[in-house]
């Protein structure tokens, strides 16, 4: 992933803060990732997503779970249990509702 992004982001016309973004994300600043990934959709954003809760940033694990839970419910379940654990309110709300057995 490294350097991808960030050429692809120059070449699209992107602004300036997406480039920083995109720099500081490849630098492997979570938060960077975080913020991007809310800035784009589908696959693109989960990846970014994907790579922030790699870096500890418990905000990008709770938005990667909102991007996969229909698709992959036990990825979205162990990122909101890392994000809980490490004291993410939103993380431990989202597990519990997720966790639940479905009411029939």
């Amino acid at each position: 992933m490294k350097y991808v992004l960030l050429s692809f982001l120059l070449l699209s016309g992107c602004t300036s803060n997406d480039q920083t973004l995109a720099f500081e994300c490849e630098q492997n600043t979570g938060e960077a990732c975080n913020k991007l990934g809310r800035k784009r959709e589908g696959d693109e954003a989960v990846k970014l997503f994907r790579r922030a809760c790699e870096l500890e940033n418990t905000n990008g694990c709770v938005n990667l779970a909102a991007k996969v839970q229909d698709k992959d419910r036990e990825e979205a379940l162990r990122v909101l249990k890392y994000a809980c654990d490490r004291g993410n309110t939103d993380g431990c709300v989202k597990y519990a509702e997720l966790a639940a057995p479905k009411k029939e």
